[in-house]
């Protein structure tokens, strides 16, 4: 072609702009289809994951019975931006769980789940799942079986629900759209600039102004962004190499906001990290303010706290700075910042004050321009928030040196690094107040602990006390019952001795006066055997009296043990207390069919009357020989009787006066032994080695509270396996004469 009908100025960037725009078009075309699949793709995967994993979750936390569990993992997927609805239906397509409250305990037919009934029978029916996209492919639905529960020996489990995951995925595609957009657009650029470098390719033996030209963009595309090209004149060249430098100037100023922004980035992300990783207010305010100050190359950058009331000026404290100086003048003294009436209003407000230049700032009157220029102070950004609490803070950025004006990017960022701050601080108040409230609960519950087990032992102790009470009130009334009609007999054994002497006397002097009776006399006296009735009678008449003497013993030894006359503190023989418990146990001491007698061995000492509640002590003593009787039982249920004969059971209580006014009760059996980690628990309420039925866990809990808490005593274990066990009581003699505890030396090891 001889002549070429349209300017190549034209002609060449016509053919170039349509070139790239097809290219760009078919590009962005592909490159949507491919993005809209990746992403229905992805959606796909990302639902059969959740929902394989959600619904493994519900099966487990069902099969465990945990309701707030499952409740839980249903409730955590309401923070998914990309999840609009989740819902578990039960057999009947009753929701149980969802994401959505009021959802709850309705049927699936009164929702607008109603739709995919269908859906759900079919993967209810074939216990498997479905995921599918609507027709409209912005709504991705998965449907998984669930099972709640079932019943042994089920081949298929009858209660089968079923979960319903709703994605959106509109919000996906636009984002993959505009992604699909910038690529495009950037493939453009790059194809414009492609073109451009062709199009200088064609022209490069021109002259030497293209040359520069070619030079310029060579410096522009090793990343030299100050070159510029320089070119001047009206012809094209001229105006590409214009066009060239505004877009280097582009260039330039377009990195500069992507390295304020990167860096803008950078410090929301690292404050957010510390605020998920550290929930310590301290470091995260230091760590902002000194952030703040590197990334804005300012002198001074601080945060302080605000007090405000009614009847007084704010009041400021200062928590943390970052600066480069030692000056000692600030805006955060509080003798200088409230002169500042501009900052007073911008604090009522909570609204950030932004100062470029002090000396120009049409914000300031004349008195705070003249305070903030004596404080050295050219510039001023200052921020402020409030906390849920009600607090306020105030983050406070000076630069002193010359003017520096604030980008908009600048301010932006120190108000986004305040809405995080303020969510910090939300948050380290809230942990405080968790903690406090811990510690609050954690205290009530200990003392709700002690006052409970307080309680069970009071009430253990009332209930024995109280049978004791009634056990002694009945022996004492058996033994009076029992003491009245034997003093009767007892006292009349005497008169019917003598009356027997008397008469026996009488028909002595008969048989001597009238030796040859009648007939009839002589039969009755050989038919009841006078002379033997004679002869055994006053044997009776003995035996009756040696029986009531034992009656009247025993009596008297009930009487002692219940001390029913002395329930305050008197001064008792210790030894009769002993001996009546022994008298009361002699049925369980002596010998039967099953067991050989108990051998008692009293090692009585001379002690002196002991000021004490003598039916409480009988008490300890009967519960510890009873259980000396019982260990000694169970022990010889694993000897022979070639070993009980050669080692026989022995109880051996021994008593002794002690320096400093105390006495000493020991009793100590033969038997097994007590194993250290029972003997630690012996004192215990309610802890008993007996079968079920046989022990009530008290007998020695509350001889301890006996001897401990009403006389001021000790009650001691020592006791090895193999070694049989000991017990010492230890009382003082009088509670008026009471000393320090003496040290007790003698032990059975």
């Amino acid at each position: 072609m001889k002549k070429f009908p349209i300017a190549l100025r034209i002609s060449i960037p016509v053919i170039l702009l349509i070139f790239g725009s097809v290219l760009g078009g078919f590009s962005f075309y592909r490159d949507v289809s491919l993005s809209f699949a990746r992403t229905e793709k992805n959606a796909n995967a990302q639902a059969r994951f959740s929902g394989d994993q959600i619904s493994g979750m519900l099966e487990y936390f069902f099969r465990k019975n945990d309701v707030e569990g499952a409740e839980l993992v249903i409730s955590k997927l309401g923070g998914n931006p990309a999840l609009k609805l989740a819902i578990l239906s039960n057999e009947n397509n009753k929701i149980l769980l969802a994401t959505r409250y009021e959802l709850r305990n309705r049927k699936l037919i009164d929702t607008e789940a109603e739709k995919y009934l269908s859906d759900l029978e079919r993967v209810r029916e074939n216990m498997s799942s479905k995921v599918k996209m609507n027709e409209n492919k912005d709504v991705i639905q998965a449907i998984y079986p669930v099972v709640l529960g079932s019943v042994p020996g089920e081949v298929r489990p009858s209660k089968v629900g079923v979960l319903l995951l709703q994605y959106d995925v509109s919000e996906l595609k636009q984002t993959a759209n505009a992604d699909a957009l910038q690529r495009s657009l950037e493939a453009t650029v790059v194809l414009t600039f492609s073109c451009l470098l062709v199009w200088i390719f064609f022209d490069r033996t021109l002259t030497n102004r293209a040359v520069l030209l070619v030079k310029a963009t060579n410096s522009l595309a090793q990343g030299n962004l100050d070159k510029r090209s320089g070119l001047q004149g009206s012809d094209e060249l001229a105006q590409i190499s214009v066009a060239f430098d505004r877009m280097a100037d582009k260039i330039q100023l377009n990195q500069y906001q992507l390295k304020k922004i990167a860096e803008r980035s950078e410090l929301l992300n690292y404050l957010a990290s510390q605020i998920r990783n550290s929930l310590e207010l301290e470091q995260v305010l230091g760590t902002a303010v000194e952030e703040i100050r590197n990334l804005f190359q300012i002198e001074r950058c601080k945060f302080l706290w605000c007090s405000i009331s009614e009847d007084k000026a704010p009041q400021f404290e200062l928590c943390y700075e970052a600066s480069i100086s030692d000056q000692s003048h600030s805006i955060s003294h509080n003798d200088t910042i409230w002169q500042m009436q501009t900052l007073g209003q911008h604090l009522q407000n909570l609204e950030l004050l932004r100062i470029d230049d002090v000396s120009v700032d049409s914000q300031l009157d004349h008195k705070s321009q003249g305070l903030l220029t004596y404080l050295g102070i050219s510039s001023l950004l200052i921020a402020f928030l409030r906390t849920r609490s009600g607090q306020i803070g105030v983050i406070v950025c000076e630069h002193c040196k010359e003017p520096r004006p604030w980008d908009d990017d600048e301010v932006e960022l120190l108000q986004s690094v305040t809405n995080q701050l303020a969510i910090a601080i939300d948050q380290a108040e809230l942990y405080s107040q968790s903690r406090n409230t811990a510690v609050v609960a954690s205290t009530q519950a200990n003392k709700l602990s002690t006052a409970l087990k307080e309680l069970q032992q009071t009430q253990a102790q009332l209930i024995q006390t109280e049978k004791m009470s009634s056990l002694g009130q009945m022996v004492a009334g058996v033994a009076h019952e029992i003491n009245n009609p034997v003093n009767f007999i007892y006292a009349n054994l005497g008169h019917a001795n003598n009356y027997f002497e008397d008469l026996v006397a009488l028909i002595l002097l008969y048989q001597q006066h009238y030796p040859h009776p009648k007939s009839d006399i002589i039969e009755m006296m050989e038919e009841i055997d006078f002379n033997y009735l004679v002869e055994d009678l006053p044997r009776l008449l003995s035996s009756m009296e040696m029986g009531a003497d034992r009656i009247r013993e025993i009596v008297l030894t009930l009487r002692n043990f219940s001390r029913l006359d002395e329930a305050e503190m008197k001064p008792v023989n210790i030894h009769e207390g002993i001996d009546s418990t022994l008298v009361i146990l002699h049925n369980r001491i002596k010998a039967n069919r099953e067991h050989p007698a108990i051998e008692i061995i009293k090692e009585y000492g001379e002690l002196p009357k002991v000021e004490c509640y003598a039916g409480q002590l009988n008490q300890v003593f009967m519960n510890i020989i009873t259980n000396a009787i019982d260990a000694l039982r169970e022990y010889n249920k694993t000897r022979s009787w070639d070993e009980i004969s050669a080692i026989p059971m022995k109880i051996t209580i021994s008593t002794q006066i002690l320096e400093a006014n105390w006495v000493s009760i020991c009793i100590k059996d033969n038997g097994s032994g007590i194993p250290e980690k029972v003997r630690d628990k012996i004192f215990d309420p309610f802890f008993t080695t007996k079968p079920v039925g046989e022990g009530t866990g008290l007998g020695l809990s509350i001889s301890y509270q006996i001897i401990v808490d009403k006389h001021g005593g000790h009650l001691k274990c020592m006791s090895e396996p193999g070694k049989g066990t000991e017990f010492w009581i230890q009382i003082p003699v009088g509670h008026h004469t009471l000393t320090q505890t003496p040290i007790l030396t003698t032990s059975i090891y």
